[in-house]
């Protein structure tokens, strides 16, 4: 049981880093003009895109500040939510 944890946290770090660097790259920001304004190293902002490292909750505000997007979506929340309510939408039509 705690080595599916473990696996469904690190698919889940994965997929955080894969939006960081979405909405990142959707802002036209290199790594490093991202990891300047972040005051990490180009390296650390890599680790968290790649899922290699988990991410501070100081340095998730700072993002979801400099992307200009909320943090629930920028932690997939809002997606989880969303389907959620689809599945919710399709019991109920039957």
């Amino acid at each position: 049981m705690v080595e599916n944890m473990k696996k469904s946290f690190d698919r889940e770090r994965i997929r955080l880093g894969a939006r960081i660097r979405s909405f990142r790259k959707g802002c036209d920001l290199t790594q490093e003009s991202m990891a300047e304004k972040l005051d990490v190293s180009v390296i650390t902002l890599s680790r968290i895109e790649n899922g290699a490292t988990v991410l501070d909750v100081c340095l998730l505000l700072k993002m979801s500040k400099i992307l200009k997007v909320p943090i629930d979506v920028l932690v997939g929340r809002h997606q989880l939510m969303t389907e959620a309510k689809r599945r919710r939408r399709k019991k109920q039509a039957f």
